[in-house]
C-alpha cells in the first residue's frame, strides 16, 4: 500500500502535467521600449529568486538535515551567490536593467510575500523539514532554469546570453539532483514543479547578498 504523502505527490504531479500541457506563451511586444522593459523585469525576477537562494545555507544554523541534503543545499547557495553577483554586474553595466522593479502588481507582490512568510514558518516550526525544504527547491530551481532560458532567448547581447544559459543549465542540474533526493526519501514518488517560484525563506534578520 502506498503511504498517504506519496499519493499526494503523485496526484500533484499528474495535475501539474495536465495544467502545464494547456499553457501557451505570449509574444513579446514589438515596441523596443516595451521589450526592454520586459527584459528588465525578467532580470529583476531572476535576481529576486537567486539572491534569496544565496542565503539558503543559513537555515542550517537552526535546522540539521541529513548531510546529503545539506551538501546539496550548500551547492545551490554558492551557485546562487555567484549568479546574484553576475546579475548585479549586468545591471551595473546596463542602466536599462533595474533589479528592484519586477513589474508585478501589488496583489501579486503581497501574495508572494504571504507565501514566503508561511513557508518560512512551516520550515522553522513545522515538521518534515527535509521534505519541505526539498519541495521548495524543486520549485525554485525549476523556475530559475526556465526564466533564465526565456531571458536568453530575447536578450540580444551574446555575453549576457552566455551567462543566462550557464545559470539555466546549472539550476537545471540542481533540479534533477533535488528531485533525485526527494525520490530517495519518499521511495520513488516524483514531485510537481509549479510555474511560479517558491524560494526557501531564511530567518528574518539573517541578511542578504
Amino acid at each position: 500500500m502506498i503511504p498517504r504523502h506519496r499519493h499526494h505527490l503523485l496526484f500533484a504531479l499528474c495535475m501539474t502535467a495536465l495544467l502545464t500541457g494547456c499553457a501557451s506563451r505570449e509574444r513579446l511586444p514589438s515596441d523596443p521600449t516595451q521589450r526592454d522593459k520586459e527584459l528588465s523585469h525578467g532580470y529583476s525576477l531572476l535576481y529576486n529568486v537567486v539572491s534569496k537562494q544565496a542565503d539558503l545555507d543559513k537555515l542550517f544554523f537552526l535546522k540539521r538535515p541529513p548531510e546529503t541534503t545539506r551538501a546539496l543545499m550548500e551547492r545551490i547557495a554558492r551557485a546562487s551567490r555567484e549568479a546574484s553577483a553576475q546579475l548585479r554586474q549586468i545591471a551595473q553595466n546596463n542602466p536599462a536593467i533595474v533589479l528592484d522593479d519586477q513589474g508585478l502588481p501589488l496583489l501579486e507582490r503581497n501574495t508572494r510575500a504571504a507565501v514566503e512568510a508561511a513557508t518560512r514558518n512551516k520550515l522553522l516550526f513545522g515538521d518534515n523539514f527535509e521534505l519541505r525544504l526539498l519541495l521548495t527547491q524543486v520549485e525554485s530551481s525549476n523556475y530559475v532554469t526556465h526564466l533564465a532560458q526565456q531571458l536568453a532567448t530575447i536578450d540580444t547581447d551574446e555575453k549576457r546570453k552566455e551567462t543566462l544559459t550557464h545559470i539555466a543549465e546549472q539550476f537545471g542540474q540542481f533540479n534533477d539532483q533535488v528531485v533525485q533526493r526527494l525520490r530517495e526519501i519518499t521511495g520513488g514518488a516524483a514531485p510537481a514543479t509549479p510555474a511560479t517560484p517558491q524560494t526557501t525563506p531564511v530567518p528574518e534578520g539573517s541578511g542578504g547578498q
